[in-house]
């Protein structure tokens, strides 16, 4: 397998996407094991609460801070913190509380379909 370096900085025509199922064989980011997101949520920014039915998904917080809510709860997270939320577990980003809130997301495994929207 031939190995492509790419930069975050690029990312922006796929969302801060760097690998999943969803990508072409040819890009050398495809695989289904993992998928990976750099995001960046400015000031008034909010991601509709969802959940993933299948795997589960590692959150990463790198900057800024941000209140989330995550299986009901509402946790305020910054710098450092990061969760783990298993399949079926609702989540989402309620306020950006000092932005830029940058973060990392892993999923596993990556499958089609696998956002749902409550």
């Amino acid at each position: 397998m031939k190995v492509k370096i790419h930069n975050i900085k690029d990312r922006k025509d796929v969302r801060g996407w760097l690998c999943g199922q969803f990508f072409s064989e040819e890009s050398g980011l495809q695989t289904s094991e993992m998928e990976v997101r750099y995001f960046s949520f400015d000031a008034g920014a909010k991601d509709p609460e969802h959940y993933h039915p299948h795997g589960m998904e590692l959150v990463l917080i790198l900057s800024g801070k941000v209140r989330w809510r995550i299986n009901g709860n509402e946790h305020e997270l910054g710098s450092g913190d990061y969760y783990l939320a298993y399949a079926n577990t609702p989540e989402a980003v309620i306020e950006v509380l000092e932005g830029p809130v940058t973060g990392v997301a892993v999923r596993t495994p990556s499958v089609p379909d696998n956002k749902i929207y409550m």
